[in-house]
Formats: C-alpha cells, sequence, structure tokens
C-alpha cells in the first residue's frame, strides 16, 4: 500500500518509515502539499542480468508455445510474423 507523509514526518519516525518499507509498504514524501520523493522496497522488476536472461527465456518460451498452438490449430502464423522473428533471434528479446 502507498502512504503519503511530509519530509517532517519522514524525519521524526524514520526508523519506523524504513521498517514499514522493509514490510512492503510505499511512501510518498512531500514538501508543503507536492510529492518530491518516493520510497518502497526492493525492485519490482528482474534487476541483475541473471534474473533478465530467465526472463527473456520465459517470455522466448512462451511466444514458441503461441507458435506451436497455431501449428496444431491448422492455422500457423506467417513467416514474417514479428513472432517468428523473436524466436528466430533465440533467447535474447
Amino acid at each position: 500500500m502507498q502512504y503519503v507523509v511530509s519530509v517532517a514526518e519522514a524525519q521524526e519516525h524514520f526508523p519506523e518509515l524504513i521498517a514499514r518499507i522493509a514490510a512492503g509498504d510505499r511512501f510518498v514524501i512531500a514538501r508543503d502539499g507536492k510529492s518530491v520523493a518516493t520510497v518502497g522496497g526492493p525492485p519490482m522488476f528482474p534487476t541483475t542480468p541473471e534474473e533478465i536472461a530467465a526472463g527473456d527465456a520465459a517470455r522466448v518460451e512462451f511466444i514458441r508455445s503461441v507458435v506451436e498452438g497455431h501449428e496444431r490449430d491448422g492455422n500457423p502464423l506467417p513467416a514474417d510474423h514479428p513472432l517468428r522473428e523473436i524466436l528466430a533471434r533465440g533467447t535474447t528479446l
């Protein structure tokens, strides 16, 4: 969940703020009613090369299953279809 706190509140309750961020909360820090920062837990997207490669491989496998499903159903995708081009490149998206 996301909450709004003032700069003064964030400074005064910093240890509690950090504990709540660690538990998954997100905060908008505001000064004079205007947002100046958003803080939260770890990023919700892959950040390491290994995580990115694993995600790419999973997406390529999904695309492969879509293409094969079309073929199995007697409705193959055209040779120049973008999904076929992705498969031709391999696991790099």
